[in-house]
């Protein structure tokens, strides 16, 4: 009997426990729910109180800085991306961008008239060119070194024979040797003299084409209008209609 109703008790104990834990548990919840309802309205109230004119400035700054990664990234095969991106940027940041990445003539001419080897071409992003005129430089002027030395050599050694030692076959050899030697650095010389203006040409053409392609893509594509006159013919009616297109 008392082992019963010591285990009513514990049961009843039990009961009572129970739906007190509910309770406790839906108050944390509810709290949890309000916080998180009033975190979110903060958010949006503080969102809304940006003034628009600080939203765009946002925006203007982060296309202009997307704008410089694709630029240095690589101006032709960004050009589109650049142009999408120009239209969030007002007039004058535009102007200032193309200002920036805008190159000039004077250094790279200067660098290809002077030292050549496409070292201009280098400086102003054309690799392919420079890489060229690199090539056309340093063999046209080695022949032509080569070419000299191993005239000079010819000519001391027909200086240097005695005249009962030598004979004409001899003589004429020699000659030969030494017309075909300066003949030989006289054309390395030409063509590395051509070279240097041929650099000059291509990094002027390649300066203008870059220059030419960053206005391209920093100014947005404006919308092309066609109108086309379309002839209205009726019953007792006869006019003429304009189609515009935009």
């Amino acid at each position: 009997m008392k082992k019963y109703i010591y285990c009513c008790a514990i049961f009843c104990i039990a009961v009572c426990a129970y739906p007190q834990e509910l309770p406790q548990a839906d108050g944390n919840e509810a709290v949890q729910s309000e916080t998180v309802i009033q975190e979110t309205t903060i958010g949006a109230e503080t969102l809304s109180e940006i003034p628009p004119a600080k939203i765009a400035e946002v925006q203007e700054a982060m296309a202009e800085i997307r704008i410089d990664e694709l630029i240095k990234d690589g101006l032709f095969k960004n050009k589109a991306l650049i142009n999408q991106q120009a239209l969030l940027l007002p007039e004058g940041r535009r102007l200032n961008i193309q200002k920036k990445y805008r190159m000039n003539y004077v250094s790279p001419i200067l660098l290809n008239f002077i030292i050549g080897f496409g070292s201009g071409n280098f400086i102003n992003g054309d690799i392919t060119g420079g890489f060229a005129h690199l090539v056309i430089d340093s063999s046209a002027l080695l022949t032509g070194v080569i070419a000299e030395l191993m005239s000079q050599k010819y000519i001391r050694t027909l200086l240097w024979m005695l005249p009962g030692e030598s004979t004409i076959d001899q003589i004429e050899a020699l000659s030969k040797k030494i017309q075909i030697s300066s003949y030989t650095a006289i054309i390395a010389y030409s063509i590395f003299a051509v070279d240097k203006l041929a650099s000059i040409i291509s990094v002027s053409v390649h300066t203008a084409k870059y220059n030419r392609t960053l206005k391209e893509a920093l100014t947005p594509a404006k919308a092309e209008v066609s109108i086309h006159t379309v002839p209205i013919i009726a019953p007792n009616r006869f006019g003429l209609a304009l189609n515009i297109n935009y």
